[in-house]
């Protein structure tokens, strides 16, 4: 392991694709982030001098970054999917909260579902070859816990790298950081077993006592490695021997350039698009700043300093009065230019002899520049959505004159959710590993294909729908989870009371008039009917006497509703109202 890591910074290896991956990452954050754009403008060498091309970058402003953020806003829905299923369960469950507690402070003071949610996400866009490994502080493991945390490697720190069958087997990074205006470099090694780190260092007490040849040597007991004309210490923490390292690569869209071997944005197949605008904007801004104005054409009187010959008092001295122009002119809207009344109605001079604006702006050319951008914006969200229609505004206005599938959306954010699950579930499984949690574990969380990633008015829509055309009620049912879902979605325990109520009423499926027709018959039990008849009442006295009674076992669950049902059903004839809590069960 050390040997590798060695050979590594002595040869300056790197990857075979380092250089393409830091020319994307570099590319997608000028575009995401708008800064250094000017680097994208190309210059019209056959019609642009350089002091043209330099006017037209000072005039120009991006428009890249606000689309770009526009084509992102669809993926931050993925997490937000009332349709997905999220296990994260423990055979103990006080461990299962002490996971819960360290998942909740694995971004500092914010948990890893907001880590997954934002800043995966944005690297996914901006850095796709970059890792994210998963670091701990120290600890003491006979009172405490490790409390691991998610450490970013850009794919310009990430130089060398293994996988087999698609499973990182090392990882080698290289960090700079400043120190007291010197930058001094590290070179960390992650496997499965352990983390070595060779810092370079800039002490002198050591340098002084480095040996001519290049090796390991000791320092006051602290071990160092000269290589060249460097020096490294050498950090080797206690081995952690986990079943995987610690560390994954953050994208998931395929390069198909290198076959796979690395990753590219989602946003990649609008590039040439977005390229295609930064020339276009620019053009446009350009005709805006110089031809988008009206001239104004007007008469003025000669200065009015007697002294003045044409802006100048004397040889080489301007006119303090026309500065110079030898005309009195306006130059600022307060001013007025005064004309003398004449006496006589034919000495009148018509106003607009005297003062004129001509517009001679060429409309075609700059609303063809306009429309032309407002359709590259157009091609970026069909290129990567294979929809023109995904924002939220547009279904809302044309859901009841068109026929929009969103499909096409979801076919295109459902592969970034399979990705966003496998790596949700690899860093719980991987954090539980390193807190020594992971026996008993049952962690999954899987996606819909159909996200249903509908409002809350749409939902109450499409239960209208279905009420309307008298559908199945099994089928409105579905429409009043996805209703609890929504409505719940922020609160775990309503949710768990909802989906436990929904699992044990005893006519899931039938409407109120059904429900009405059965209970009057004989076509079902008397203990359902007592069960349907007093279902408020018998959850409020289970979950009086059983504080945890939403995270019990289904089957304890369902004994403790029997027993309550069964107590009403032999008390049915006794009118005196029962003592509170009415329960003879103890959780």
């Amino acid at each position: 392991m050390i040997d590798l890591l060695i050979d590594v910074i002595k040869n300056d290896r790197k990857h075979p694709y380092y250089d393409r991956v830091c020319k994307l990452r570099k590319k997608y954050t000028r575009y995401i982030t708008g800064e250094d754009m000017d680097e994208e403008m190309k210059q019209f060498n056959r019609r642009e001098s350089i002091e043209e091309f330099n006017q037209r970058k000072s005039i120009t402003k991006h428009i890249t970054k606000t689309v770009c953020k526009n084509l992102m806003k669809p993926q931050f829905k993925i997490p937000r999917s009332n349709g997905t299923v999220r296990i994260l369960n423990h055979a103990d469950q006080d461990k299962e909260k002490e996971l819960v507690a360290i998942l909740n402070k694995f971004w500092g003071d914010k948990t890893l579902d907001e880590w997954m949610g934002q800043r995966w996400i944005e690297l996914n866009n901006i850095d796709p070859n970059a890792f994210c490994v998963i670091e701990w502080g120290d600890f003491n493991p006979e009172k405490e816990r490790a409390m691991p945390y998610p450490v970013e490697i850009s794919s310009d720190e990430a130089i060398v790298f293994e996988y087999k069958n698609n499973v990182l087997q090392y990882l080698i990074t290289r960090v700079e950081s400043k120190v007291y205006e010197k930058v001094l470099v590290r070179y960390t090694m992650y496997n499965k077993k352990q983390a070595i780190a060779f810092q370079e260092i800039d002490r002198q007490d050591v340098l002084n006592g480095v040996p001519a040849n290049e090796g390991e040597y000791f320092y006051m007991d602290v071990p160092y490695y000269r290589l060249g004309s460097k020096v490294y210490e050498i950090i080797a923490p206690t081995p952690y021997d986990l079943s995987a390292v610690p560390a994954f690569r953050i994208g998931y869209v395929r390069d198909l350039y290198t076959n796979g071997a690395t990753f590219i944005s989602p946003l990649d197949d609008a590039m040439p698009i977005l390229e295609k605008m930064v020339k276009a904007n620019s053009e446009f801004d350009l005709a805006m700043a110089l031809h988008a104005f009206p001239q104004k054409i007007q008469y003025v009187r000669k200065c009015s300093n007697d002294l003045c010959n044409k802006g100048y008092v004397s040889e080489g001295v301007v006119c303090p009065v026309c500065h110079g122009e030898g005309l009195e002119v306006a130059t600022s809207t307060q001013e007025v230019i005064r004309l003398e009344m004449p006496r006589a109605a034919e000495d009148f001079i018509p106003l607009d002899n005297i003062v004129r604006y001509i517009s001679n702006t060429p409309v075609d050319l700059l609303k063809f520049q306009k429309d032309y951008i407002i359709w590259l914006i157009e091609q970026c969200k069909s290129a990567i959505y294979n929809s023109e229609i995904f924002s939220r505004k547009e279904i809302a206005e044309t859901a009841t004159s068109k026929n929009i599938d969103l499909q096409n959306v979801y076919d295109t954010l459902y592969p970034m959710a399979q990705d966003y699950a496998r790596e949700w579930q690899f860093i719980i499984e991987v954090v539980a590993d390193i807190t020594q949690l992971k026996e008993g574990l049952d962690c999954k969380m899987i996606f819909p294909k159909d996200f249903k990633m509908k409002s809350l008015s749409e939902l109450y829509y499409d239960l209208k729908i279905v009420s309307d055309s008298r559908a199945d009620p099994f089928l409105k049912q579905h429409i009043y989870d996805d209703i609890a879902m929504y409505i719940y979605q922020d609160d775990s325990y309503e949710l768990k009371r909802y989906m436990t109520k929904r699992e044990f009423y005893p006519f899931s499926g039938k409407s109120s008039e059904e429900i009405a027709v059965i209970v009057a018959s004989d076509m079902t039990t008397r203990f359902n009917k007592v069960f349907w008849a007093n279902e408020g009442v018998i959850y409020d006295r289970l979950e009086r006497a059983n504080i945890n009674f939403y995270d019990l076992p289904k089957k304890r669950q369902w004994e403790l509703i029997k027993t309550e049902v069964e107590d009403i059903m032999k008390n049915t004839d006794n009118v005196t109202p029962p003592a509170f809590p009415a329960t003879k069960t103890d959780g």
